[in-house]
């Protein structure tokens, strides 16, 4: 009798065990899931070679204006972020490293999110990226709506003419970045 409760005490502590293995490889697979910004999925591919069209923002001086996300004939690399996600954390070095590409090839950085300016620009400045245009929606829902952004981190390489030329949703690697620095110096197509 000792012997089989023995056997069901080790049977309880393996399935324990694995439970907490199972979990703890669940978390570190979903490391790179973006953080949603609505029920949609992501869908990247989707974007390329799209406009985005212009959308009510915050101006630097409180005011509302209509913005874009390209309004000059540069090259532009976009990061879309939350402050309170965590994959944007992970992500924000390799941003970094990348506007440093993009400013090399006379590009702009563009930052967009949906959290108020003081903590959008705190959050950039402790991540030492500087960006040469800040975004913050009047109406959130207008990245989800307007200009398809389903989930963040988001990375986004906008040619001359604003159209999407590199979209990646997630954590954003180093040979994920090699790709969009290549979006930067390879011609569109049909030019």
């Amino acid at each position: 009798m000792r012997v089989k409760a023995y056997a069901i005490d080790l049977v309880l502590v393996v399935l324990a065990a694995a439970a907490v293995v199972f979990m703890g490889l669940t978390f570190f697979t979903r490391q790179d899931t973006p953080h949603p910004m609505s029920g949609a999925s992501p869908t990247g591919d989707a974007l390329l070679g799209k406009k985005e069209p212009t959308i009510q923002a915050l101006a630097p001086h409180g005011s509302v204006a209509a913005v874009a996300l390209a309004d000059q004939p540069a090259y532009e690399l976009a990061v879309v972020f939350r402050t309170d996600c965590p994959y944007c954390e992970q992500t924000a070095d390799t941003w970094s490293s990348l506007a440093e590409g993009v400013r090399r090839q006379h590009g702009r950085i563009v930052a967009v999110t949906p959290n108020a300016t003081g903590s959008a620009q705190a959050w950039l400045r402790r991540h030492s990226l500087r960006v040469d245009k800040l975004i913050v929606p009047v109406d959130a829902n207008d990245l989800v709506t307007k200009w398809s952004v389903t989930s963040v981190p988001l990375t986004l390489v906008l040619d001359p003419s604003g159209a999407i030329r590199f979209t990646h949703y997630g954590v954003l690697r180093s040979q994920d970045a090699k790709a969009a620095l290549e979006a930067l110096v390879t011609p569109p197509p049909n030019s």
